[in-house]
């Protein structure tokens, strides 16, 4: 069959680039003729058409936001290279890159199935009616097979009339996290898969040779990695790790984020493939982020994790790292927390992760 992939590819985010990667592989591994299409949502959301006015502004500001925000931006294009290099190298793209529903029903017309997801592409802060397969008529719904995908909040008053008609209107249903899950059970009356992030689907030498790819000479032999994407970085925890095991501090900075973390180096020319080297080759790994939890875990380092929201936060993603540590059974990795332990089910996941996907493909 010729499989279609929609996923989220812009904003230069280490997880989505990697899951987008994933779930090309994860199709294409059973056997279909796979590309990803080349989808520039940018164009769509007035939230992204703002986004490089804003940063242009913090740029000419600089210091009156933070001394070293100013430093990021610089980075920016370079980084946003590294991206695109791995997008050029690892992806199967459309040739074409489609700006609107209306572009997107006519290629939609050269495939036999498009999956889309996975990663937070339901999130109501950035919803793309695209993403929901508006652009297929009604008559053709079943055509569209959403994997994994995310709301990432558990705001129910955020997600609009819209985004509700057109879930009730999908024959395929599936959710990354138990809180989506019920979600999705509130607005359709049905139990809804809990599916695997399509990182934890292929295997883990796939993840081995691509990082195996990237050398940074920069780096110690031995190091603490610290990524974040909050604010909220445990400073005290980081530094008894640090004095514990004689281990110095390695930061991963992005030039969209700005955090404060205490180094002892500080690395910037980082895409998807340096992320994953980082990782790897990495003694211990403290983050809040949702995949970097996973690819310490695929990698086998040690790890703590981190919340990165407050409880009453309204754009609260904390749930999705609660779901990810019970299939783990490592809720025990979670930073000034306590959960009862529970047994590692991640193959078990697997197994029916893939089955809902033939299935749904197939059907």
């Amino acid at each position: 069959m010729k499989i279609g992939i929609l996923t989220r590819r812009y904003g230069y985010n280490f997880g989505s680039a990697l899951q987008g990667f994933a779930i090309m592989q994860l199709v294409k591994n059973q056997g279909h003729d796979v590309e990803v299409i080349k989808y520039d949502e940018t164009s769509n959301h007035w939230l992204w058409k703002i986004r490089p006015f804003v940063e242009f502004i913090q740029y000419k500001v600089g210091l009156s936001f933070s001394k070293r925000k100013k430093k990021y931006l610089e980075q920016r294009f370079k980084q946003e290279c590294l991206f695109k290099q791995f997008e050029n190298k690892y992806f199967n793209l459309t040739e074409r890159c489609f700006r609107n529903s209306g572009s997107l029903r006519k290629q939609s017309n050269k495939y036999d199935k498009i999956v889309i997801g996975s990663d937070q592409i339901w999130n109501p802060y950035f919803f793309d009616p695209c993403y929901l397969g508006s652009f297929i008529p009604v008559n053709e719904r079943d055509k569209i097979v959403p994997y994994a995908p995310s709301f990432g909040t558990s705001n129910l008053d955020l997600i609009s009339s819209k985004q509700i008609e057109l879930i009730k209107s999908l024959k395929h249903l599936s959710c990354r996290e138990e809180e989506g899950s019920n979600i999705l059970k509130k607005f359709t009356g049905k139990d809804i898969p809990v599916v695997l992030d399509p990182t934890l689907m292929i295997s883990e030498e796939i993840w081995n040779d691509i990082a195996d790819k990237y050398v940074m000479s920069v780096l110690p032999e031995k190091y603490l990695l610290t990524y974040f994407l909050g604010s909220n970085i445990p400073q005290d925890e980081i530094d008894r790790l640090k004095n514990k095991y004689g281990l110095p501090v390695v930061n991963i900075s992005i030039f969209n984020r700005i955090n404060d973390v205490d180094c002892d180096l500080e690395v910037s020319d980082v895409g998807p493939g340096e992320f994953l080297y980082l990782i790897k080759n990495a003694d211990h790994v403290v983050t809040d982020s949702f995949h970097g939890t996973i690819f310490s875990h695929v990698f086998k380092r040690k790890y703590t994790v981190v919340e990165r929201f407050n409880e009453n936060d309204l754009r609260n993603e904390n749930s999705r790292i609660y779901t990810l540590l019970k299939i783990f059974g490592e809720q025990d990795r979670l930073y000034n927390k306590h959960f009862e332990k529970t047994d590692n089910c991640l193959q078990n996941k697997r197994q029916f992760s893939l089955e809902y996907l033939k299935n749904a493909i197939n059907s």
